[in-house]
């Protein structure tokens, strides 16, 4: 998988959070997103500083790593996230794959989100 691949599943994952009405905290970090995927520090950091790029998230960059990824933590989505997400061409024409049937995606790493 490429960059954009890799940050089209990061966001999937964290629409999922924020979406969420039973999650107490939609503020995940480095550790959550290294825990969940298994992928290799520089894999998280490339996708995450993808969307940022994008400004698909709010993102708030800190000073030092965590486990190796540059500390960060992502507090919420952007309208231009929230849009790509939920306009299925323009997810395809972003990140290059479609997310499919609304509500249900296969990650990479094993996880499915229903």
């Amino acid at each position: 998988m490429g960059i954009k691949d890799d940050a089209g599943e990061v966001l999937i994952y964290y629409y999922n959070v924020y979406t969420d009405e039973t999650s107490e905290n939609r503020i995940i970090g480095p550790k959550e997103i290294l825990e969940i995927t298994k992928w290799k520090p520089v894999r998280v950091s490339n996708a995450v500083k993808y969307l940022d790029d994008l400004s698909a998230l709010k993102i708030e960059n800190y000073s030092g790593n965590i486990d190796g990824v540059p500390h960060f933590r992502i507090l919420g989505m952007d309208t231009l996230g929230i849009h790509m997400i939920e306009d299925e061409k323009t997810f395809k024409e972003t990140f290059g794959f479609q997310i499919g049937v609304p509500g249900v995606f296969q990650f990479s790493w094993g996880l499915s989100e229903k």
